[in-house]
């Protein structure tokens, strides 16, 4: 008689966090989504309540809560995020959000990145929002070389998406899916947004054009950026990172936790 299936609850899920190369595992598949080498998962059925796993090696089924399942994914690309745009200094940031899903942001990104200290106020050089429930988001001057990672999966106010210089995303084939979002649209239509000749770029500017501040164009996604070692083009850019969370890396989690968690005995029955 086979076994019956393992329910992880969203601590359960963190344990087994401390089993797997978290960020590894999210980065890998974002580069084979990059390469288009990514396959569909095995076993894994990513529903909205619940995602269900059925584990390759021991057969056993594992169901896992989806909504933990997305925060935990929003937090490693973040992090992820932070490791790879983020020039080598001393990391300072502050988080929008004040439930779990901006603990675990602050969490992970301690856990994964050196030099890193917690500012509640600016300056920052990061400012991860992993939360919106504010009348207003109003971050005020945008800094040089700043990167801002929306975590939320909801549109930030259009005076924000007007201060920066670029828009990068985690999977650049999840545009599809996501045209209700106002950055995906004007992306979609070519130059879509309100640039016009007096937002063009000075003779004297200081590097690569800023795709997003001058023509309304999404830059690249994470998986280009791990498998072409791009990084940022201009130090000074300020970087926008929306995050869909979604396909083959958000799979790939489920299973390796379901995996972790088989091995660390976890068991509520």
């Amino acid at each position: 008689m086979p076994d019956p299936p393992l329910r992880l609850r969203h601590r359960d899920m963190l344990r087994a966090l401390d089993e797997i190369d978290l960020l590894g595992v999210v980065a890998q598949e974002l580069v084979r989504r990059a390469n288009g080498t990514d396959r569909p998962r095995a076993g894994v059925v990513v529903a909205p309540d619940a995602t269900t796993v059925q584990d390759r090696r021991t057969g056993r089924v594992c169901l896992l809560p989806t909504p933990s399942l997305h925060m935990i994914g929003m937090a490693a690309l973040a992090t992820l995020t932070v490791r790879e745009l983020l020039t080598p200094a001393v990391v300072t940031a502050s988080v929008f959000g004040e439930g779990p899903a901006a603990r675990l942001h602050l969490s992970l990104i301690a856990r994964h990145i050196p030099n890193f200290s917690c500012a509640s106020v600016h300056p920052a050089n990061l400012l991860v929002i992993a939360e919106l429930g504010w009348a207003r988001l109003d971050l005020g001057h945008l800094h040089p070389g700043m990167v801002i990672i929306n975590a939320t999966r909801r549109d930030l106010p259009e005076e924000l998406l007007d201060e920066v210089d670029r828009v990068y995303v985690d999977d650049i084939g999840l545009l599809e899916h996501n045209q209700h979002r106002t950055f995906v649209r004007w992306h979609l239509a070519g130059s879509g947004g309100p640039p016009d000749s007096r937002h063009r770029p000075p003779g004297g500017h200081r590097g690569p054009v800023a795709r997003w501040r001058y023509e309304r164009r999404i830059d690249t996604d994470l998986g280009h950026v791990l498998a072409g070692g791009r990084g940022r083009p201009d130090a000074d850019d300020v970087i926008l990172v929306e995050l869909f969370n979604g396909g083959s890396p958000t799979a790939c989690l489920a299973a390796r936790i379901c995996q972790a968690a088989i091995a660390l005995g976890i068991d509520h029955q």
